[in-house]
């Protein structure tokens, strides 16, 4: 797994609301880069 230095581009807030935008060059050929994630939030919730 690579790391990235520019991991937080911008943070909006918004009542009551959750978006995560996942995306970017660094996915392509990374399978489960998006599943790390999610389950990272969740245990974080």
């Amino acid at each position: 797994m690579r790391t990235s230095h520019n991991i937080i581009k911008s943070i909006i807030a918004i009542r009551n609301t959750a978006l995560i935008d996942v995306s970017g060059g660094g996915m392509v050929g990374s399978p489960g880069t998006a599943v790390n994630i999610f389950d990272t939030q969740q245990r974080i919730k």
